[in-house]
């Protein structure tokens, strides 16, 4: 089975080659919130010892509904036109697991939808276009959408900037991927035994002179020396410190109690495109593919696993655990406290 990570990853966006490497991050003060509840997490299934960490972490992400209610999801902003089509690309997930997905208010018979003034979730799910709440595009991971103590009902859980006003060439695969992280699913760069890590090019090539463009991107010297994934992520337009380039792209450390994961898988749509240069060895990297736009056979392996069918023995051994875990960790922290360490 293909990797399905249960642990916090923040997001990237899609890396065009025409255009500076655009990396994209679930919003600072949620990923610490984020980080703090994994803490908690840890230790509330090691003082039980009923559970092994993998399980914990595993059932902490896992929708707990699935099969027996629907994941609900409601728009802020967008027309009927586009909630439709994005509704059509999602439900090729529930193709692969007994998981469904619920758009309509059964109140107005229209899509769902929340708001800014929101004191209550209104969904599980919560899709915004507008940026507001972190720009680009990004999801929280699984349950972590209606979690109240780490993001508020008036938030969106998952971003698609820009879908309301003009769809990218390739809306479709980010739909697919955003959504697959909404589920539990994890970014494949980063798997434990991947190896990207040796594929990446972290350094400046030898002898480089920091060189930016009137944007303030990091591009080649006169010489033709080439800047390494730390100094292209330290310009336009990221502008990150090491410390964030390495949480959002090196690989987790290999745990097999923290993790859930199988081979390596290229194809997974939870995999971004990354440019040629971001290789040492460009296109013949291990870790180097086309854009993936489809939900590859991995991703549907792991959907299989984490969502079997209703009245399965896999899923009266899953809800078990998931109740004995929730007993394990008690009442939540309060998550929105936490300040983003600066």
């Amino acid at each position: 089975m293909r990797l399905l990570l249960i642990l916090f990853v923040p997001l990237l966006l899609w890396g065009q080659a025409s255009t500076p490497a655009f990396v994209e991050a679930i919003p600072d003060h949620i990923q610490a919130r984020m980080q703090v509840k994994a803490r908690a997490a840890a230790n509330a299934a090691i003082a039980g010892q009923a559970l092994t960490m993998q399980s914990f972490i595993f059932l902490s992400k896992r929708w707990t509904g699935p099969p027996s209610r629907a994941i609900t999801v409601a728009f802020n902003g967008g027309t009927d036109d586009l909630r439709k089509s994005i509704a059509n690309v999602v439900s090729e997930w529930s193709k692969y697991g007994d998981v469904k997905f619920d758009y309509m208010d059964p109140a107005t018979g229209h899509y769902r939808e929340w708001t800014r003034s929101d004191t209550t979730f209104q969904a599980d799910v919560r899709v915004a276009f507008d940026g507001i709440d972190g720009p680009g595009y990004w999801s929280l991971i699984g349950v972590d959408s209606a979690d109240a103590t780490i993001i508020a009902a008036n938030q969106a859980s998952l971003e698609l900037q820009g879908f309301a006003d003009n769809l990218p060439a390739d809306w479709a695969g980010t739909v697919r991927h955003e959504f697959g992280h909404a589920l539990g699913l994890m970014h494949e760069h980063q798997m434990p035994v991947g190896g990207c890590d040796q594929d990446f090019k972290w350094q400046d090539d030898p002898g480089y002179v920091p060189t930016q463009d009137l944007n303030g991107a990091y591009t080649g010297d006169t010489q033709g020396h080439k800047p390494g994934i730390y100094t292209v992520l330290a310009g336009y337009p990221n502008f990150w410190p090491q410390s964030k380039v390495d949480a959002n792209m090196k690989q987790l450390t290999v745990d097999s109690s923290n993790y859930d994961f199988g081979p390596f898988d290229a194809m997974s749509i939870m995999k971004y495109y990354f440019d040629p240069s971001f290789f040492v060895s460009g296109t013949m990297a291990h870790c180097y593919s086309s854009e993936n736009t489809v939900i590859s056979m991995g991703d549907q392996a792991g959907i299989r696993k984490w969502y079997p069918n209703t009245g399965s023995n896999e899923l009266q051994d899953l809800l078990k655990q998931q109740n004995s875990m929730l007993q394990l960790l008690g009442k939540s922290h309060q998550m929105q406290n936490v300040k983003v360490s600066k």
